[in-house]
């Protein structure tokens, strides 16, 4: 997620693309994943910043490795629909801010759970009243939605968050949610 709109933050966006382009070399490495992204794009931030986060899943056994620049926390969705943060902090990167180191976190995903990440744009919407959509709501609604699969799940916290703004026209940020289940480990 980049600060700003239009032109600049598309650039930014871009930017941060590019600097992507070696991702293999630190697949395993979430931490390491932002440290090249904070190398890569230092000095050419001016005012804007950006807030990342990079999940490694291990499909055969399930093992997630998470690490983030600023992100809201991902979330996992256990079964029963019970709701685990994956508690990862870090600043986000910008030319503002002295480098700092970024902690990862390791989780295991066992069949049927989701993990959702999603932009602050969720958590920020607000109302003609002004009052926020909030983490508590984002977190109870998914819950709620916990039996669906990974798309519904998007969808509906989309319509959740544009319903508690009043309208469209009531997002000032982006919203953007990725949801995936994991399956299990692969049969063969």
């Amino acid at each position: 997620d980049v600060s700003g709109h239009g032109m600049p933050a598309a650039l930014l966006a871009s930017m941060t693309k590019v600097s992507l382009q070696s991702w293999r070399q630190t697949l395993n490495s979430p931490s390491r994943t932002l440290a090249v992204i904070r190398e890569t794009l230092s000095g050419k931030l001016s005012s804007h910043f950006l807030s990342v986060c990079v999940c490694c899943l291990n499909l055969g056994n399930g093992r997630l490795v998470c690490s983030s620049a600023g992100h809201p926390e991902p979330l996992i969705l256990r079964g029963g629909g019970i709701l685990e943060i994956v508690k990862v902090r870090g600043r986000v990167i910008s030319d503002a801010f002295a480098p700092s180191s970024f902690e990862e976190r390791t989780m295991t995903l066992e069949k049927g759970d989701k993990l959702v990440l999603y932009t602050d744009g969720f958590t920020e919407a607000r109302n003609r009243s002004l009052a926020i959509f909030g983490e508590e709501a984002l977190q109870m609604a998914l819950q709620k939605l916990a039996p669906l699969d990974a798309r519904r799940i998007c969808d509906q916290m989309f319509f959740r968050v544009k319903d508690h703004a009043d309208s469209g026209d009531g997002l000032e940020d982006d919203l953007t949610m990725l949801a995936i289940e994991y399956t299990g480990r692969p049969q063969g």
